[in-house]
């Protein structure tokens, strides 16, 4: 019994378990309101891809455009992220023209991946790993306004 009543009485190694029991929480929030930061500025800079993609699909698509291949697209979505391409995957790209005018709308359609990397912080806000990112763009299209410009 007087050894229960030593261990119950000790103090030695309090403040060890006060400092592991207030560290985890804080550095949890930590690391979550880093990997928060580094997403939203991802979503950032998806959302400039995916415009600077439509834009170079409303000025190369269409009948009387010179043109480029759909592949193209995907390639320009990747230029656009810079330094974020490592981190940011671009999964599909579909942008087409109806051909309602020369002015008519081009809807661009991007899927996006976004792996998350800071340690704890990936666990809670990107469940694990990645994130993924629908953004759909409508700007006009750049198309010529004369008749004669199809000949």
């Amino acid at each position: 019994m007087r050894t229960t009543g030593r261990l119950l009485r000790a103090t030695q190694g309090a403040i060890a378990v006060e400092f592991v029991i207030a560290f985890m929480p804080m550095a949890l929030a930590f690391f979550s309101f880093t990997q928060l930061g580094y997403a939203y500025t991802a979503g950032i800079v998806m959302r400039h891809a995916a415009t600077v993609t439509a834009r170079y699909a409303s000025v190369t698509q269409g009948k009387c455009m010179p043109g480029s291949p759909a592949s193209d697209l995907p390639a320009a979505a990747k230029a656009a992220l810079g330094p974020w391409s490592s981190k940011i995957e671009v999964q599909s790209v579909e942008a087409s023209y109806s051909g309602a005018g020369p002015y008519g709308p081009l809807p661009a359609t991007l899927r996006f991946a976004y792996t998350c990397n800071v340690p704890l912080g990936k666990n809670i806000v990107c469940n694990g790993g990645k994130l993924q990112k629908e953004i759909r763009v409508t700007l006009p299209h750049h198309g010529a306004p004369y008749s004669h410009a199809c000949e």
